[in-house]
C-alpha cells in the first residue's frame, strides 16, 4: 500500500488511498480509479506556475485554447528584443506520462523546457493535452494536432513576433498537413509508448514495412526485371542452378 510519507526518490509525499472510497483499478502508483469515479495520480508532483525563470532568463506563460492549453517559453534573446529581424525556431513539445499523467505544468518538464528554450534559443510550445481515462481516444491526438495548427496560425503575439514569418507558416503547413505520405520534417519521439487501451491488447512493434519503390526510379525498374539466373558457383549459397537448354 502506498504511504503518505515522503518517498526516498520523490521530493513530495505519495498519498495513501482514501479509506472511505473503494479503489476499483490501480496502475501501480501512477493512477488510481475509485468506485465513486474519482481519479488520483499519486506520482504527479504539484504543478508550478509560469513566469520568469531566474536561472535562464526565460519567460513563460499559459495560453488556454478551449479543450486544451499550451505553455509558451520565450528565451531572453527574444524577450530583450536584441535582434528584431532574427526569427527564432519553434519547438512544439508534447510531455510524457503514458497519456494518463503529468502536464505542461509538471516541475520536471517546466525546468527542462526553460533550459531548452535558453540553450537553443527557440520559442517552445508545450502542449497540455487532455488525459485518459477522463478523456478517451482520440482526445489527446486531436489536442496535439490542434496545437500544431494553432502554432502555424501565429495567433499569439509571442509566436507572431519571435517565430516564423507568414511565408514560412504556409510552407510548413503544406508540408505537415497536405502531403499524405510525408509528415513534418522533424518529428522526434524520445520515449514512444502506447497503452494497451490504445489499440486493443498489448502494444507490439509493427513489422518492418517494405518500402514501395517510387515509380520511374531505378529500384522500381529493377523490380520488374526477371530474377538473375543462378549459376553453379552461386548454388552453394542456396539457389538452384538454372538448367541449361
Amino acid at each position: 500500500m502506498a504511504s503518505s510519507k515522503p518517498s526516498l526518490l520523490l521530493p513530495f509525499p505519495i498519498p495513501a488511498p482514501n479509506p472511505s472510497d473503494e479503489v476499483v483499478r490501480e496502475f501501480g502508483p501512477l493512477l488510481r480509479i475509485y468506485k465513486s469515479g474519482r481519479i488520483e495520480r499519486p506520482l504527479v508532483a504539484p504543478p508550478v506556475d509560469p513566469g520568469h525563470d531566474a536561472a535562464t532568463g526565460v519567460q513563460s506563460k499559459d495560453v488556454h485554447l478551449g479543450s486544451y492549453s499550451a505553455r509558451l517559453y520565450l528565451p531572453p534573446v527574444a524577450a530583450d528584443g536584441a535582434s528584431a529581424s532574427a526569427k527564432l525556431p519553434v519547438v512544439v513539445y508534447v510531455h510524457g506520462g503514458g497519456f494518463v499523467a503529468e502536464s505542461a505544468a509538471s516541475p520536471g518538464y517546466h525546468l527542462f523546457l526553460n533550459r531548452l528554450a535558453a540553450a537553443c534559443p527557440a520559442l517552445v510550445v508545450s502542449v497540455d493535452y487532455r488525459l485518459a481515462p477522463e478523456h478517451p481516444l482520440p482526445a489527446r491526438y486531436d489536442d496535439r494536432l490542434a496545437a500544431l495548427k494553432w502554432v502555424l496560425s501565429a495567433a499569439d503575439p509571442w509566436v507572431a513576433t519571435a517565430a516564423l514569418h507568414e511565408a514560412a507558416h504556409h510552407l510548413v503547413h503544406r508540408r505537415a498537413f497536405h502531403r499524405p505520405h510525408r509528415g513534418p520534417r522533424h518529428h522526434h519521439l524520445p520515449t514512444p509508448s502506447f497503452l494497451p487501451g490504445d489499440g486493443g491488447g498489448a502494444w507490439r512493434p509493427p513489422p518492418r514495412a517494405r518500402r514501395t519503390p517510387r515509380p520511374g526510379s531505378a529500384a522500381a525498374t529493377e523490380s520488374l526485371l526477371p530474377p538473375a539466373p543462378c549459376t553453379a558457383d552461386a548454388a552453394a549459397g542456396g539457389c538452384a542452378p538454372t538448367p541449361s537448354t
